[in-house]
């Protein structure tokens, strides 16, 4: 039978909005909870004393505008996600050999700043009659996906997430550094929390940090299945089946001093987490099977089946922080870090 070819492409792309958020207080709303919670507990303006002054708009103050906006945190780190999908495939063959090829791309931009996820899926199987008593099948498959967090770091001693720091940071406080006449300048407003009793001591400018910070995660897949079925003779036949995978997982994830604009001793300055992961394994398998007819109603079955299944794990956690400048990601002689290694292997 003459060899044919089937060839498939398929394209879409789709869009989305961020989900919908729950009201938040503005900036004038909140700063009259903030002085009613505190003139309730006793805190009230007598005399030269003035509890919180800052919040209480005088115009005469040199941090006047930092202290007056209506800032929507939550709305100035969302954008409008899409997802591109790519898929082509191919397929033919005839009595004696058939194939098949696939590759498939997805690029998808998230619904907040500096998120995102790609993949790139691809494979191919093999079909052959060596003859009418000897067959082989082999597939092989590889996958890589990078996906971009955009500022979610969730490992280590440290849990930090972008939409929470939106939900719960100051919505008087701006984005952007302010001049002499309350215009924005191009730098983040990045108060350090240890400055006044008002910042969220671990919450920092969500847009700032998601712009920042990176959080990237890695993934690698490699895949290969190899079958064989061998008929010895009349009834006895031999499938031995060979598979091994490899997963490799790399999660890294910096946090500049800029980000935070924390004093250079704390251990949130160029704070670094590194954490990698790498899976091995093997199956085979093994069976000869003997199966003879009697009559109608008997039939004679023999297998005889072994099977190896080896796996290796290996893991591998660096934190540190530090560093002596933004530029150095990994551990160095100027950090102060943590190291945890760990193997395991089972056969």
């Amino acid at each position: 039978k003459r060899n044919t070819t089937i060839i498939n492409f398929s394209s879409n792309v789709s869009f989305q909005q961020a989900p919908p958020n729950p009201p938040l207080l503005s900036g004038d709303d909140l700063k009259t909870l903030i002085l009613e919670g505190n003139q309730n507990s006793g805190q009230i303006v007598s005399g030269t004393t003035v509890p919180l002054p800052q919040l209480r708009d005088d115009q005469t103050r040199n941090d006047y505008y930092y202290y007056n906006n209506n800032t929507d945190w939550v709305k100035a780190i969302e954008q409008a996600g899409s997802t591109l999908n790519n898929n082509l495939s191919l397929r033919g063959g005839g009595n004696t050999t058939r194939y098949s090829f696939s590759v498939g791309t997805v690029n998808q931009k998230g619904n907040f700043i500096q998120t995102g996820y790609n993949r790139l899926t691809t494979s191919v199987s093999l079909d052959y009659d060596v003859s009418k008593k000897l067959f082989f099948k082999t597939d092989v498959g590889y996958t890589r996906e990078k996906t971009n967090q955009g500022g979610k770091i969730g490992n280590g001693t440290t849990y930090l997430y972008p939409i929470d720091m939106a939900r719960k940071y100051l919505s008087f406080l701006p984005i952007h550094e302010k001049d002499n006449n309350g215009n924005d300048l191009s730098a983040y407003y990045i108060p350090n929390p240890l400055d006044n009793s008002l910042y969220p001591l671990n919450i920092y400018n969500p847009v700032a940090w998601s712009h920042k910070v990176s959080s990237l995660s890695n993934k690698s897949t490699f895949y290969n299945n190899l079958s064989v079925v061998y008929e010895i003779l009349d009834g006895l036949h031999f499938t031995g089946k060979l598979g091994v995978n490899f997963i490799d997982i790399a999660d890294d994830a910096f946090i500049p001093s800029n980000a935070t604009n924390r004093n250079w001793d704390d251990n949130m300055i160029n704070h670094s987490i590194k954490d990698n992961e790498s899976d091995q394994a093997l199956q085979q398998t093994n069976i000869l099977a003997y199966t003879k007819t009697i009559n109608e109603k008997h039939q004679l079955t023999f297998s005889l089946i072994t099977e190896i299944d080896w796996t290796k794990q290996k893991k591998f956690f660096e934190e540190s922080s530090n560093s002596g400048s933004s530029l150095l990601h990994d551990m160095n002689a100027t950090n102060v870090w943590t190291l945890n290694n760990n193997l395991r292997r089972s056969e």
